[in-house]
């Protein structure tokens, strides 16, 4: 319903249903004018309303949270299109050989490790425009966060308010029923020479993280 009230040029969905990716999305781009391109068992699609060619990244490692890479041309232009799902930072077991002990230690070194390869492989495509974002599991006060300062982050320059995305409904994983957004884990980044309109959260679709909704235009060249 959202989406056909909004009707966007491009969306970038994570953690798809698998079941439901099968029984309905394919249904729905095809009745509604969308080319759909998926990473295959892996939660990601992303819909566009002009046709999707496969850019295969360089150095992002084949796990289940991790990017997908798609070219598409809008008003003559080349748009590298990538759909973002980065790991959660949370904790791990340090081994302390002289006490003879592990303990249970908050890391985020796993998604630090990811962001370089993200930010590696953009920079093979620098003679594109170039639109990113999905659920970065991050704040803008990160190490990671000052790693895309090449990049334009869309609520930033187009949005009001602090943008808080996370957690709009009961989260799974911390088994708590928190259900007002306290943090900002949803971007949209984009090359910097891209128009950023208008930037803004959108209601619930029962998710427990809110959409983003961005407004932007290409220059001329």
């Amino acid at each position: 319903e959202m989406i056909l009230t909004q009707q966007p040029d491009i969306i970038f969905l994570q953690e798809v249903d698998w079941n439901y990716k099968v029984n309905q999305l394919e249904d729905f781009a095809e009745d509604h004018g969308y080319y759909l391109a998926e990473k295959k068992n892996y939660s990601m699609v992303i819909l566009s309303k002009t046709p999707l060619t496969f850019v295969p990244s360089q150095s992002t490692p084949q796990t289940h949270i991790g990017y997908l890479f798609m070219e598409t041309i809008i008003d003559g232009q080349e748009i590298l299109l990538v759909n973002v799902h980065n790991p959660i930072p949370w904790f791990d077991k340090k081994a302390l050989p002289l006490l003879g002990l592990s303990v249970w230690w908050y890391t985020d070194d796993f998604r630090n490790h990811r962001m370089d390869q993200l930010t590696e492989d953009l920079s093979q495509h620098q003679d594109k425009m170039i639109i990113f974002g999905g659920d970065f599991n991050m704040n803008a006060y990160t190490v990671d966060y000052r790693k895309l300062q090449p990049y334009q982050d869309a609520f930033k320059a187009g949005g009001t308010g602090l943008g808080f995305t996370w957690p709009n409904a009961r989260s799974e994983i911390l088994k708590i029923p928190l259900t007002t957004p306290l943090f900002r884990l949803d971007y949209i980044f984009t090359s910097r020479d891209i128009i950023i309109h208008q930037a803004e959260k959108l209601s619930s679709t029962g998710s427990d993280h809110l959409p983003l909704l961005v407004t932007l235009s290409f220059p001329r060249n």
